[in-house]
C-alpha cells in the first residue's frame, strides 16, 4: 500500500533532526543539504509550538529541544500507519496516553485540520492513566487546539480536568489563560474555580491571578499575610515552567522541617535564605531536592502572590548554583540577594505528609523563625 504522502513528508521532517546530526561531520555532502533543508522547514513547522511553549516560560533552546524529542517519537508512530484514522486512533491508546495532546505539532505538520481529533482528545482526557501529564500538554498547546475541538468537546475536555486532583493542578498553573481563552464561558470558568479550590490546589492560583472568583484562597491568603504581612515587589516571578523540579515526597518536608526548626538536627540550617529587597522571602534546603520555602508573602503589581509563607516553589538551576556556591565551606545559613527569583508553585508544606504541623501551628513558625533570622543580620 502505498503510504500517505502527507505521512512520508512528516516522517522525513522528523527524521531531519536526526540525520542532520548523523551528517554534521560532512558539511558538503548531498545529503546533508538536503536534510539541512528539511531540518529548515521543520523549525517553520515548529515555530508557533515553540512560541506557546516559550509564553509558558520556557527558553528558546528548551523550546525547541522539547519540540525536537515530540517530533523524534512522531517520527516512529507515523511510520507505521498509512491513513489519519490509523495513526490518531493508535496516538489515543498507548498506555500512558498524553499522545493525542503531545504529538499535537506533529499531527498538525502533517494534516492542517485532523478529522476526529477533538473526539479523541476528548476519550484521552476520560481514560488515561496519567491525567496530569495528559493536562500538562493540554495546557501548553491550549491556543493550538482550543480552536479545533467543537464548543461541546472543549467544555468536556476541561470538565475532564477539573475532575482530577492531579490534573486539575495544571489547570491552577494555568488559571490566568484559562481566565482569559474562556472568557465568554462564564459557567466553565466557574466550575474551574470550585475545582481548584476543591482540590486544593490554591498556591498556584494564588500564583499566577488575583483570584477575585476564588473566595477559599483569598481567605487563605489573608489568614497568611495576617501573621506577618505581605510586602510589594515584582523582583519575585511565577513561572509555569523551570529547569529544576523539585521532589514532592514526604522528605521534602521532612527536610524543610528539620531545616528551618529543628535546632540540633544534622539539617538544621543547611540552607539559604533568598533575599528580596532586603527581605528573606524564602528558604532553599540543602537536604536533599533542592526546593524553596516561602517566608514572606509578597505581592506584585498585578495583584498575585508569586510567594506565599509556607509555600514550595521549585527555581531555576541558575539560583540553585548561585545558593549552592555560597554554602561550599560548610557554613549553616547562607544569603542570597536576588533581583530576580523564578518561582514554580508546588503546594502548601503542610499538605506534605512529611512536614507535622498544621497551617495556622506552621505560619506562626515561619514568621517567628524568619524574624529571628533576619534579625540577626546574616
Amino acid at each position: 500500500m502505498v503510504q500517505d504522502q502527507h505521512v512520508e513528508r512528516s516522517v522525513w521532517r522528523a527524521d531531519a533532526i536526526s540525520y542532520c546530526r548523523n551528517y554534521s561531520r560532512f558539511h558538503n555532502s548531498a545529503s546533508y543539504l538536503d536534510y539541512r533543508a528539511a531540518l529548515a522547514e521543520l523549525r517553520e513547522w515548529q515555530a508557533p509550538y515553540a512560541a506557546h511553549l516559550m509564553a509558558c516560560d520556557f527558553s528558546e533552546q528548551e523550546a525547541y529541544d522539547a519540540l525536537d524529542s515530540t517530533f523524534s517519537f512522531a517520527a516512529d508512530i507515523f511510520r507505521c500507519y498509512d491513513t489519519q484514522k490509523k495513526l490518531l486512533v493508535t496516538a489515543s491508546c498507548f498506555p500512558y496516553s498524553s499522545s493525542v495532546f503531545r504529538l499535537l505539532p506533529a499531527l498538525t505538520a502533517m494534516y492542517h485540520a485532523p478529522t476526529d481529533i477533538g473526539s479523541l482528545m476528548t476519550a484521552t482526557t476520560e481514560h488515561s492513566r496519567q491525567p496530569g501529564e495528559v493536562a500538562k500538554y493540554a495546557m501548553r498547546y491550549l491556543p493550538a487546539w482550543e480552536h479545533v475541538v467543537t464548543a461541546a468537546e472543549r467544555d468536556a475536555i476541561m470538565r475532564n480536568f477539573a475532575g482530577n486532583k492531579d490534573a486539575v493542578f495544571y489547570l491552577a498553573i494555568h488559571i490566568d489563560r484559562l481566565e482569559a481563552h474562556f472568557a465568554d464561558d462564564s459557567q466553565l470558568l466557574r466550575h474551574i474555580h470550585a475545582h481548584v479550590e476543591k482540590h486544593g490546589c490554591i498556591l498556584p492560583a494564588l500564583a499566577f491571578t488575583s483570584v477575585p472568583e476564588l473566595p477559599q484562597a483569598q481567605q487563605q491568603a489573608e489568614r497568611i499575610a495576617g501573621h506577618g504581612g505581605r510586602i510589594k515587589s515584582d523582583k519575585t516571578r511565577p513561572v509555569r515552567h523551570i529547569d529544576n523540579y523539585a521532589g514532592q515526597c514526604a522528605d521534602m518536608g521532612e527536610f524543610h522541617f528539620t531545616s528551618l526548626l529543628c535546632p540540633g538536627d544534622k539539617n538544621y540550617g543547611r540552607a539559604v535564605l533568598l533575599y528580596v529587597d532586603d527581605q528573606p522571602v524564602g528558604m532553599l534546603k540543602m537536604a536533599g531536592d533542592s526546593s524553596v520555602l516561602g517566608l514572606h508573602t509578597v505581592e506584585d503589581h498585578q495583584g498575585r502572590l508569586p510567594i506565599v509563607a509556607g509555600g514550595v516553589y521549585g527555581t531555576s538551576q541558575e539560583v540553585i548554583d548561585a545558593a549552592t556556591r555560597g554554602m561550599q565551606d560548610g557554613r549553616r545559613w547562607g544569603r542570597l540577594d536576588l533581583a530576580d527569583l523564578p518561582l514554580f508553585p508546588i503546594g502548601f508544606v503542610w499538605q506534605n505528609a512529611g512536614w507535622p504541623l498544621d497551617e495556622t501551628e506552621s505560619v506562626k513558625r515561619i514568621h517567628e523563625v524568619r524574624e529571628w533570622l533576619h534579625n540577626a543580620s546574616l
